[in-house]
């Protein structure tokens, strides 16, 4: 619930970028309480994150594949 949406990403980002050579699991628990604005700014929060992450890897892919392209001439 509480902290910007960055702070959010910053922890979204360290369970997707796990640590080499280590078989832990990790998860993001965001505990809200209901019928509360607080539902309403962590449900805003959580669609622009994901939107964003999902652009994110879209450009990501392009310019792997960009790259690609470039070494096949």
């Amino acid at each position: 619930g509480t902290g910007s949406a960055r702070e959010f990403i910053q922890r979204l980002g360290r369970l997707l970028r796990p640590k080499q050579g280590s078989d832990r699991k990790a998860k993001l628990i965001e505990i809200v309480s209901s019928e509360t604005r607080e539902e309403t700014i962590t449900s805003v929060k959580r669609r622009r994150t994901l939107k964003t992450v999902a652009m994110s890897q879209q450009n990501h892919q392009q310019q792997q594949y960009g790259n690609e392209e470039k070494e096949d001439i």
